[in-house]
């Protein structure tokens, strides 16, 4: 649905690395340790050649889910490292002049990316102005999402698979791995050597 919404705009962040194309006169070379290509090199090329970057609707890749949490906390981690990595090419794209393009950076991509400190200033300020009601109920309902995302995700898998059931437990793990990639970027320890995410039991995690 984003994919739709950004296409419309003319303002598509990136690629599926498993199924895209790009004209051979704008793929240029990228640095060897970049982490997520499929982000860099379309947005590069629209960066330095004013390309389109066009979504169709009709090109299916299917690919199977990570099969446990650790799995995609993991592949989650890559993903906030290497799109702070990115910025470091991209930056340029946030200039409002490159409009809807800009706009969809910002909200879909920086504000995501930092969004884990910002929930985290969110509930230490509720903590401290919780002796105004307002604020102690808002402290309140963060402390009792948290706790209850806590609690489900320990509980059995069978009980998570349900769908209602994974929304606290999905957005705090997201979160807590974005937090953790950036802290990976700020600490320079980012590369672009990774473990590959397992998609079944039986595959293997070595990869590049």
């Amino acid at each position: 649905f984003l994919k739709v919404c950004e296409a419309r705009l003319g303002a598509l962040l990136g690629s599926n690395g498993a199924i895209y194309a790009i004209r051979r006169s704008l793929l240029k070379p990228i640095p060897a340790n970049t982490i997520v290509d499929d982000f860099v090199i379309p947005l590069r090329a629209r960066l330095e050649s004013g390309c389109e970057i066009v979504y169709d609707d009709e090109a299916v890749a299917r690919e199977e889910s990570a099969p446990d949490v650790a799995s995609e906390f993991r592949r989650r981690i890559r993903i906030g490292t290497g799109g702070l990595q990115a910025m470091a090419f991209l930056s340029p794209l946030l200039h409002p002049r490159w409009g809807w393009t800009a706009f969809a950076l910002w909200s879909h991509k920086v504000m995501r990316w930092v969004g884990p400190f910002l929930l985290v200033g969110m509930l230490v300020s509720s903590i401290s102005l919780s002796r105004h009601s307002g604020f102690f109920w808002a402290c309140m309902v963060q402390v009792a999402a948290y706790v209850v995302g806590g609690i489900v995700w320990f509980v059995p898998t069978s009980v998570r698979a349900v769908r209602p059931a994974r929304v606290l437990p999905m957005f705090m793990s997201m979160n807590a791995a974005l937090m953790v990639g950036c802290l990976r970027w700020w600490t320079g320890r980012a590369t672009g050597v990774w473990a590959r995410t397992p998609r079944s039991a039986t595959q293997g995690t070595a990869g590049r």
